[in-house]
C-alpha cells in the first residue's frame, strides 16, 4: 500500500522550472532628466517590530526565524543554465527594511581578463576580453556583496605561449570592474556597474548629454543622474563625489551611489581605490586605476537600515565583515579569508561553508567553490564539481605576438541535500573547449556551426545543462533532459559571425521528462516532452570602450511559443500556447516595443482560450510610452 501511494505521488508531481534569462541583455532610452527624491512619501511608518511568525512552523515549534537550509533549484529553460539559491537568514525588521541573505550559485557569470602589465600598458593599447564562469555569491536583498573570487592580482599576461588555471585572472563584472574603463564627455556616457545577487549586472547610465562638456576631464561627467539601461526595469541612482580633492581629476575620485530600485529601500554604494599585486595605487591612466563599489548602507524612508561593514586587504576587494540593523537582534557577523571555509553567525545559530580540499584560499589559489554547507543542526548540504577547461588562443600582445589563456573551471555534477536527495548534472558539450579571440574582421568571437546554439547559447560561454536526473536512497527518481537548436533561415554561418542577432533566426529549446517507474496507476504517462520557440530582437545599439570587447548584442530574448507532449513521438499535442506581443517599429534594425505579452492562446485538446492584456503607461514627455513604466494592467479572460 505504501509503495503504491509513493508511486502515486511520484507520477503526479509537476515539474516546475524557473525561467528567466541570466544575461539580460535589454536596453530602453534613458529616462528624461526628473528631480530624485530619495523618499517621496510621508506615510507614518508601521509599528515596529514587524511580526514574528516567520519563527514559528505551521504547528507552532521554534524554526529559527527561517534560519534553513534549503535549496532553489532553478534551471533556464532558454540556454540551460543552472543556479542555486540556498536562503540562510530571513528577518523582517521595522518600517520597510528586512534582511534577505542568501548564498546563490550561477552556472554562466560574466567574467573578463585583463591584457596588460607595468610599466608599458597605456588607455591606448590595455585589452580585455570575456570569460564566463560559474560564480558563488553572497546576497543580500537581492544585491551581491561578497564572491567567493579573491583575486588579489590584475592583469592575465605572458611572455611566454600561453597561461593555464591559477595564472589566468578572471575578474567578475560588476564586483571586480564596477566602470567601463573609458574617459566620458561628449557622446560618451558614464556607466557603473553593480552586481545582483545571483550573478547578473544591474548596469547604469549617466544621463545623456546634460552638464557634461567636451573635456573629458569635467568632473560633471562623472556624477548627476544615472538610470538603469535595461528595458522595463526602472532603477535609478544619484552619484555624488565622497572626496574633492582637486588635485585629483575626477577620473580618479571615489564616489557615492543612492541606488532607488522602486522598493522603497535606497541601496547605498560608496566607491573605493583598491590595489592590486600587479597595479599598485596610482600607478598608470587615471582611467584604469582600479576602484570598486562596495554596498555601504540600506535604508527605508523612515530611516531603518542596515549597515555592511568590510576588512580591509592588502591587494584586491575588501571581505564582508558584518551586517547590523537599527533594531536588535539583526546583526550577522562573517568570518572569511584565506583557508578551508568561512562563518556566518547570527544569535539564531550559524552556518560553516567549507571549501573543497584542493581549492583552499591560499596565495596560489583565489577561486573557489562551497563543498559543504552546514547549519547549527548539524544538517548538511553538499556539492561536487567537474572539472572543465576553456582555452582562448590567439590573445593579443600589445607588444606584439599572442597567448593563450586556459582556465580551470568547476560546475557542479550533483548536489546533496539535508534529506540525502541527490540531483545530478551532465553538461553539453562535456569536454573541454577551444576559441579564437582574435578572429578576423568583421567576425565576431563565437564556437563554431556544430555547437553554437545562437546567441547567449555559445558553450565556450555558458554552460548548458543536457541532463539532470534526481535520486534518492540511490535509485533514481526523475530524468530531465535538455536539448537545443538554431537556424537562421536565408543566411549561411559566415553570416551569422558578422551579424549574431536578427529577428528571422529561430531559437528552439526542448525538455524530455522521464518518471523512471515502470508500472503508474490510472495509465499516468511516465514521459513528457516540452518545445519552446524565442526570437532574439536587438533593441540597442551596442557601445563599447576602445580595445575592450563587448561580445554581446544588446537584445530582447522573446518567448514565442510553447507545446507539451504526452510521448517521445512529439506527434500528440496536448497543449501549445503563443504568446503574443505588439511589434512596435524599427529604427536602423533596432526593435522599439516593450516586449511585453498582449495576449496568451492556449490550446488544449482542441479547445482555444485567449487571455488579453492592455497596458496603461505613465506619460513621460520625449520618449516613447513603452519605455515609460505601466500604470495599470488590464487582463481580460477567456469570457471577456
Amino acid at each position: 500500500m505504501m509503495k503504491t501511494l509513493l508511486r502515486q505521488v511520484i507520477t503526479l508531481i509537476v515539474l516546475t522550472i524557473f525561467v528567466f534569462s541570466i544575461f539580460d541583455l535589454s536596453y530602453s532610452k534613458i529616462i528624461p532628466n526628473v528631480e530624485i527624491n530619495n523618499f517621496d512619501t510621508l506615510d507614518a511608518p508601521p509599528t515596529t517590530p514587524k511580526d514574528v511568525s516567520g519563527m514559528f512552523n505551521e504547528r507552532g515549534f521554534f524554526k529559527e526565524n527561517s534560519l534553513h537550509i534549503d535549496e532553489n533549484e532553478m534551471i533556464n529553460n532558454f540556454n540551460g543554465n543552472l543556479m542555486y539559491s540556498i536562503p540562510l537568514f530571513s528577518m523582517e525588521g521595522p518600517g520597510d527594511i528586512d534582511i534577505n541573505l542568501s548564498l546563490n550559485y550561477n552556472g554562466s557569470v560574466s567574467h573578463s581578463i585583463i591584457v596588460g602589465k607595468f610599466p608599458g600598458t597605456t588607455k591606448d593599447n590595455i585589452k580585455s576580453f570575456n570569460y564566463s564562469s560559474p560564480a558563488w555569491i553572497v546576497s543580500l536583498n537581492g544585491m551581491g556583496i561578497q564572491m567567493l573570487n579573491f583575486q588579489d592580482s590584475y592583469f592575465t599576461y605572458t611572455n611566454d605561449a600561453g597561461l593555464t588555471g591559477n595564472n589566468v585572472k578572471l575578474l567578475a563584472s560588476g564586483y571586480h570592474l564596477t566602470s567601463n574603463l573609458v574617459y566620458s564627455g561628449g557622446d560618451k556616457n558614464d556607466r557603473i556597474s553593480l552586481m545582483r545577487g545571483d550573478g547578473s549586472v544591474l548596469t547604469l547610465q549617466r544621463q545623456s548629454p546634460s552638464g557634461c562638456s567636451q573635456s573629458v576631464n569635467f568632473e560633471n561627467c562623472y556624477i548627476g543622474n544615472y538610470y538603469s539601461e535595461n528595458l522595463r526595469e526602472y532603477a535609478r541612482a544619484t552619484v555624488e563625489y565622497q572626496e574633492y580633492d582637486l588635485g585629483n581629476l575626477p577620473q580618479y575620485r571615489d564616489r557615492i551611489v543612492k541606488l532607488m530600485l522602486g522598493d522603497g529601500l535606497v541601496y547605498t554604494y560608496i566607491e573605493k581605490k583598491v590595489q592590486y599585486k600587479d597595479f599598485l595605487f596610482n600607478v598608470g591612466d587615471l582611467m584604469l586605476r582600479p576602484q570598486i563599489f562596495l554596498l555601504q548602507k540600506i535604508e527605508d524612508r523612515y530611516g531603518n537600515f542596515l549597515n555592511i561593514t568590510y576588512t580591509e586587504i592588502e591587494f584586491g576587494r575588501p571581505l564582508i565583515k558584518s551586517i547590523s540593523g537599527s533594531w536588535n537582534g539583526s546583526s550577522i557577523v562573517f568570518d572569511i579569508g584565506n583557508g578551508p571555509g568561512f562563518r556566518i553567525s547570527n544569535w539564531q545559530g550559524r552556518y560553516l561553508i567549507n571549501y573543497p580540499t584542493s581549492r583552499y584560499i591560499n596565495n596560489d589559489n583565489r577561486i573557489t567553490e562551497v563543498e559543504k554547507i552546514t547549519n547549527s543542526e548539524e544538517d548538511l548540504f553538499t556539492f561536487n564539481y567537474q572539472l572543465y577547461k576553456r582555452k582562448g588562443i590567439n590573445i593579443p600582445k600589445f607588444t606584439g605576438g599572442s597567448y593563450y589563456a586556459e582556465p580551470y573551471l568547476y560546475r557542479i555534477s550533483n548536489a546533496t541535500n539535508y534529506n540525502s536527495g541527490v540531483k545530478s548534472y551532465t553538461y553539453q558539450p562535456s569536454g573541454n573547449l577551444e576559441l579564437d579571440f582574435n578572429p578576423e574582421n568583421p567576425f565576431s568571437i563565437m564556437s563554431t556551426s556544430d555547437i553554437y546554439k545562437g546567441q547567449g547559447r555559445d558553450p565556450f560561454f555558458t554552460n548548458m545543462l543536457y541532463q539532470s536526473s534526481i535520486n534518492n536512497d540511490g535509485q533514481s527518481l526523475r530524468t530531465l533532459t535538455y536539448s537545443f537548436a538554431y537556424e537562421y533561415p536565408g543566411r549561411n554561418f559566415e553570416q551569422v559571425r558578422i551579424q549574431p542577432v536578427i529577428a528571422t533566426d529561430n531559437y528552439y529549446s526542448s525538455l524530455r521528462i522521464h518518471s523512471n517507474y515502470n508500472e503508474t496507476n490510472n495509465g499516468t504517462p511516465t514521459i513528457f516532452n516540452e518545445t519552446r520557440l524565442y526570437k532574439n530582437f536587438v533593441t540597442f545599439a551596442t557601445v563599447s570602450a576602445p580595445n575592450f570587447e563587448n561580445a554581446d548584442f544588446n537584445g530582447e530574448t522573446k518567448l514565442i511559443e510553447e507545446n507539451y507532449y504526452l510521448n517521445d513521438n512529439n506527434n500528440e499535442v496536448y497543449k501549445k500556447v503563443e504568446f503574443k506581443f505588439n511589434p512596435g517599429y524599427t529604427t536602423n534594425q533596432l526593435w522599439k516595443t516593450a516586449f511585453l505579452d498582449t495576449a496568451i492562446v492556449e490550446f488544449l485538446d482542441g479547445i482555444q482560450r485567449v487571455t488579453k492584456i492592455d497596458y496603461d503607461y505613465f506619460n513621460i514627455s520625449g520618449i516613447d510610452s513603452f519605455n515609460c513604466p505601466i500604470e495599470k494592467k488590464t487582463t481580460t479572460d477567456p469570457f471577456n
